[in-house]
């Protein structure tokens, strides 16, 4: 069994996250831990960013992802979002899918990273990346089994938004999470949505959430196996120019 704890941060800048991180880290105790995309305002190098995390006591915690932030690499800015895994940094995804305006400021991702860990295969797509199947697809190439999606959606896009994470889901055999920041005009509603068997075929449970923070708990038995052959029947496309397996 696996326990997920998603917190839906208001956007803030970073002192005040500093802040917000080391309370509720305090009373969370979960498998993995994931924050939304971009919540922490403002522009970072990664020394920065690390730095800030550096000072949050997270060595107990298995999986990490703090959201996503805006980070300067020389004259280029990412949207990038880190895995921890007991406190030690193991790498980032950056966003590949820059949405709306999003490409005057950002540089696009160029690589699909696969984190492999205690038996986890997991997938970060940032935001608007998990709108686009080839995305899932790839991931389920490389085994991936379980999606962490770092989101930032408008509270009149939350119909749309569960529909493509639904669809992620059910379409691959994978649990998909993605979780948004709770401040206006995002207002939360992140969702959880798990793959499972019962005597007829596929179906998925959600659980959709107004609380600061939320906890999940999957059973990879329940949905493996289908997993693996859905990858089996799926005569679709699972391309992408560059695949990053990084395993700890």
């Amino acid at each position: 069994m696996i326990k997920i704890t998603g917190v839906q941060a208001r956007r803030t800048e970073k002192i005040e996250a500093l802040d917000t991180m080391r309370m509720l880290i305090s009373d969370i105790s979960s498998d993995v831990l994931l924050f939304p995309e971009k919540w922490v305002t403002g522009e970072y190098t990664e020394e920065e960013v690390l730095s800030l995390l550096d000072s949050i006591d997270i060595d107990n915690i298995p999986f990490f992802i703090p959201g996503s932030f805006s980070v300067r690499e020389g004259s280029s800015l990412y949207n990038r979002s880190y895995l921890f895994h007991y406190g030690k940094m193991v790498g980032h995804q950056d966003k590949i899918s820059l949405f709306a305006d999003e490409p005057i400021r950002y540089k696009a991702g160029s690589s699909i990273r696969v984190f492999s860990g205690d038996d986890l295969k997991i997938g970060i797509p940032v935001c608007y990346d998990i709108d686009f199947p080839y995305y899932s697809k790839v991931l389920m190439r490389e085994g991936c089994n379980l999606i962490l999606n770092p989101s930032l959606i408008r509270s009149n896009f939350v119909e749309e938004w569960h529909l493509y994470i639904s669809a992620r889901s059910l379409e691959n055999r994978v649990p998909v999470v993605s979780v948004n920041s709770s401040s206006d005009p995002f207002e939360g509603n992140s969702i959880a949505v798990v793959p499972y068997r019962d005597g007829t075929g596929f179906r998925i449970r959600k659980t959709i959430s107004h609380e600061t923070i939320f906890e999940i708990t999957i059973d990879p038995s329940e949905y493996e196996e289908g997993r693996e052959r859905r990858y089996e029947e799926d005569p679709g496309t699972y391309s992408f120019p560059v695949v990053e397996n990084i395993r700890f």
